[in-house]
């Protein structure tokens, strides 16, 4: 028969295991939530890197200036629109609907002076935003 000091010194053997079994499983939980946190957008930024816009010119009138969108790149993308802003701020009721790789929109008018920043954004078919992939200056 097994005497007690034996069976306290597997019982506690039973314990330490089982907590070190605990403890790898409390690590593990923490570095996996961790892991998906620092990777969760990262598909969008993938399609965002596919995308290529291009300000194909600025084309002014008496009253405002058109602003030409052309967007290259690969067409495994889908884009909603394409969000234009001047100084970084989104030029309100802008935007070129879908458009398709090889294709050039007009982003609608604005009033556009010297040496204002034109930036071109697209929007992904999930409402992602990606961050402006086109600059230009305005010339005199």
């Amino acid at each position: 028969m097994i005497s007690k000091k034996a069976q306290q010194e597997i019982i506690v053997t039973v314990l330490l295991v089982l907590i070190a079994l605990a403890a790898v499983a409390a690590v593990a939980t923490f570095v996996i939530n961790n892991v998906k946190k620092s990777t969760a957008g990262a598909d969008d930024k993938l399609a965002c890197s596919k995308v290529e816009l291009s300000i194909a010119d600025l084309k002014a009138s008496a009253t405002a200036v058109a602003i030409n969108v052309q967007r290259l790149g690969t067409a495994d993308v889908t884009l909603t629109t394409v969000n234009v802003m001047v100084n970084g701020v989104k030029i309100t009721g802008t935007g070129t609907g879908a458009i398709l790789p090889g294709e050039t929109k007009s982003a609608g008018n604005s009033i556009l002076v010297k040496d204002q920043k034109v930036e071109a954004a697209a929007i992904l078919a999930n409402g992602y935003a990606c961050a402006p992939m086109a600059s230009t200056t305005v010339a005199a």
